[in-house]
């Protein structure tokens, strides 16, 4: 008997660590997950404080039909200028499509010319002043071909280009200081600063490409695209008198035409005196001739 109570009391014993080992485990696991938790809330409330200001880069592009563009272009420029904004870019062109000229009278033509209009223009404007340049610039629509706005958080960017020059920095510093006290080779030592100028352009890129992004946050770009009716236009302009050669009359021409024929005929001659001596030649074999046939025709009439 005294056995089976010195058995009971072991096991009860047993269970009653083991119940201890399992409670000691549950808090040690609620410490931990609360530990945990806090550390995540931590780096959270971290992660917000180092997230730097939302930074925008804003752009607009639109295109659209005014009743005429040449005085809608001027009308930008001058709302540009009243909101310290400048032209960076301005391409008005006319466009012929057809010209025809048709005869009226006599002396006077009609010229009809369907020509097109339009200008491609970019301006720049402080991005606080971005939403009143847009609706200023919306009184001279005629016609909305589409309208797009466009804002980038670059941020993040510009925060990179920032720690990317501080990482630099601190690297050349510790390489003019290597070099400073660098007492070896010639070579190392080339090595060395061609490795630091290397490091001094990175960081001069960084400060460029931050520059250039400051500067389009700063002003915003609108691409505009201006059109209109195609227009039609006719001139009258008189035709230009014409003006004759002049000619010679009759007697003058009668006259160079003789002499023309005489000067042939001199040419003529003088071209035939090279050859006297065989004109000669054939002479005296033509009265050779006679002269022989003559004799021979006498003795045959005697005999």
């Amino acid at each position: 008997m005294r056995n089976y109570l010195l058995l009971g009391v072991i096991i009860c014993s047993i269970l009653s660590c083991n119940q201890k080992q399992n409670d000691y485990k549950e808090t040690q696991n609620l410490v931990a997950d609360s530990s945990l938790t806090q550390v995540n809330k931590t780096n959270e409330v971290e992660d917000k404080k180092e997230l730097p200001k939302r930074v925008f880069l804003k752009t607009a592009e639109i295109k659209f039909k005014v009743k005429d563009v040449v005085n809608s272009t001027y009308n930008i420029e001058n709302i540009c200028n009243a909101q310290e904004g400048f032209v960076t870019y301005s391409n008005l062109v006319s466009t012929i499509n057809k010209k025809e000229t048709i005869p009226t009278s006599i002396d006077s033509s009609v010229e009809t010319s369907n020509y097109s209009v339009s200008n491609s223009i970019t301006i720049r404007v402080p991005n606080n002043k971005l939403d009143t340049v847009l609706k200023d610039i919306a009184a001279n629509v005629d016609y909305l071909d589409c309208r797009i706005i466009k804002a980038d958080d670059v941020s993040l960017q510009l925060l990179a280009n920032r720690l990317t020059q501080k990482r630099i920095k601190k690297n050349e510093n510790r390489l003019i200081k290597a070099i400073d006290n660098n007492n070896k080779k010639l070579i190392e030592s080339t090595a060395a600063e061609d490795l630091l100028l290397s490091k001094q352009q990175q960081s001069d890129n960084s400060k460029i490409e931050n520059l250039s992004l400051t500067d389009q946050v700063n002003y915003s770009t609108i691409n505009l695209c201006l059109y209109q009716n195609d227009v039609t236009k006719r001139t009258m302009f008189a035709h230009e008198k014409v003006i004759k050669m002049y000619e010679p009359g009759f007697g003058s021409k009668m006259a160079e035409s003789l002499l023309f024929g005489w000067t042939i005929l001199m040419d003529i001659l003088v071209f035939f005196s090279k050859f006297w001596a065989i004109f000669i030649f054939v002479i005296l074999i033509y009265l050779l001739y006679k002269k022989f046939t003559k004799t021979k025709i006498t003795l045959f009439s005697k005999s």
